[in-house]
């Protein structure tokens, strides 16, 4: 659910790449590029990660590994693969613990 196939990239948000231990998404916005973002293998995307500066990797470059409607289908995805519980979108609101002690 939520990955796509390489035709179907015009109804798509973010696509994903993995360039050894890195994954890309490019995303769009109504079909303007936003940006992409690069995070470490075991992370999850935040909206806030992409920027207009950083540019995804070539296909060439790496592997693709799909397209997706949101960060939340994307990131759940992710979670999937590495054998995990699916996200709720609290999961993803919430960020990392900032506790100031």
């Amino acid at each position: 659910m939520g990955c796509r196939e390489a035709g179907e990239a015009d109804e798509m948000g973010y696509a994903l790449y993995r360039k050894d231990k890195i994954l890309w998404a490019a995303g769009t916005h109504e079909y303007r590029p936003m940006g992409a973002a690069a995070i470490a293998a075991t992370d999850l995307f935040r909206p806030g990660d992409f920027t207009p500066a950083i540019k995804a990797p070539q296909e060439k470059e790496a592997e693709f590994l799909g397209f997706f409607a949101s960060i939340v289908d994307l990131n759940d995805y992710l979670t999937r693969q590495r054998g995990g519980e699916r996200l709720v979108r609290e999961d993803l609101d919430r960020g990392p613990s900032n506790s100031k002690g």
